[in-house]
């Protein structure tokens, strides 16, 4: 899949914002800009998250709440204060926030209509979790 890159807003708590253009990576759960710039908008560490890197490294970061705007939807997601060296990129949690999800064909994020829920797949296999493999096979 080709990369793909999306506008978005943050808005701090007393209205400061800042418009985008970021790399949405499926692989990264929280969304991360620069810390001084999660600053300069007024979001609040929270705490603490420890991230595990491509090379197997797990490193900690501060963590705060922001408003993140992406394709005319908005809501409060969680948001990485990024150190010199860190990538900024649009996480899953965003993604999921927003009810967007990437287009694989199109390499461009779209709107869903509906919140994702256990596929049927999943709901077979923990309904089966209990039997013996012999109860399952025909």
């Amino acid at each position: 899949m080709g990369e793909v890159h999306a506008e978005a807003t943050f808005r701090g708590p007393k209205g400061r914002e800042v418009r985008l253009r970021l790399l949405v990576d499926t692989g990264s759960t929280y969304t991360c800009i620069p810390g001084s710039l999660a600053r300069t908008l007024g979001v609040r560490s929270v705490g603490v998250v420890h991230m595990e890197l491509a090379d197997g490294r797990s490193v900690p970061r501060a963590i705060g709440d922001v408003d993140i705007e992406i394709m005319g939807r908005r809501a409060p997601r969680r948001l990485v204060f990024g150190r010199r060296g860190d990538s900024s990129r649009i996480g899953v949690d965003t993604l999921q926030g927003l009810l967007l999800d990437v287009e694989p064909t199109t390499h461009r994020l779209r709107r869903r209509t509906s919140a994702l829920a256990v596929s049927p797949r999943a709901t077979h296999l923990i309904m089966n979790r209990g039997r013996r493999r012999s109860d399952t096979a025909s």
